[in-house]
């Protein structure tokens, strides 16, 4: 498999493998139904669930990508070639019942392997979690933040890596004592905090329909210095516009 042919491939695949991984601990698994329409629009709805804590999650996401040179991929049998930048507006809305989320962003790629992003988040918890100490900090509210990212690509023969930086100002509606942002397990400052986080995914293009990647998260609260980390090992089999992943990590 050449590079450009793999650039393609990560491009529409890791952001998948980021999406659902950050929920992980223990044994995971997921299933990604993605549509490509035409040259611009794309869509994908996620499943997902983990062991511990016990959960899951219905994650949909739409984009309208915008040329800026080159021509973008249609379809899996159409351009590809990394060598064209674009804009994409996107938006994602996700629910597991009583935790709700929903974020809007602008991204940048002067080149496809090479981008930033920018845009604001909404969640909402609705209650409290039997893994965690609810009645010392909050567990349950209204969380608004405003982000940049950025995002990295590379790939040689089947080999690929992914990398993103994330910095993001969050806001809890309750100011009195620390909240818990559960999808990282941390706790940030009494109403507002500072999440720093890196994820890097690298892995191996066995196949059209298997991969094998390790992945690491390390997140911080820099206000509560308060620090979250988790390593995986992950399994992918894709066919047509489905994808099943399975995870073991820590």
């Amino acid at each position: 498999m050449d590079l450009e042919k793999l650039t393609l491939k990560v491009t529409r695949s890791v952001l998948k493998i980021k999406k659902w991984s950050l929920l992980l601990c223990g044994v995971i698994c997921g299933a990604v139904a993605q549509g490509l329409y035409g040259q611009a629009c794309d869509h994908s709805v996620t499943l997902n669930g983990r062991s511990y804590p016990a959960g899951g999650s219905l994650d949909w996401e739409s984009g309208y990508g915008i040329s800026l040179w080159g021509s973008l991929p249609s379809g899996r049998k159409g351009n590809k070639s990394p060598w064209y930048g674009y804009i994409r507006p996107a938006f994602m809305l996700s629910t597991a019942g009583f935790y709700n989320y929903a974020s809007a962003e602008v991204e940048v790629f002067p080149v496809s392997i090479l981008g930033v992003s920018s845009g604001g988040s909404y969640a909402s918890v609705t209650q409290d979690y039997s893994n965690y100490k609810c009645d010392t900090y909050h567990c349950q509210g209204n969380f608004t933040g405003q982000f940049v990212k950025g995002h990295l690509t590379l790939g040689v023969g089947s080999w690929f890596a992914y990398g993103q930086f994330k910095y993001e100002r969050l806001t809890h509606d309750k100011s009195d004592q620390p909240f818990l942002l559960v999808d990282h397990a941390i706790r940030g400052e009494d109403g507002e905090d500072d999440l720093r986080r890196w994820i890097a995914v690298a892995g191996y293009q066995w196949s059209e329909s298997w991969a094998f990647m390790v992945s690491h998260m390390d997140a911080s609260m820099l206000v509560f210095a308060e620090r979250s980390r988790w390593s995986m090992l992950n399994m992918r089999y894709r066919r047509g516009s489905w994808s099943v992943f399975l995870g073991l990590g820590v």
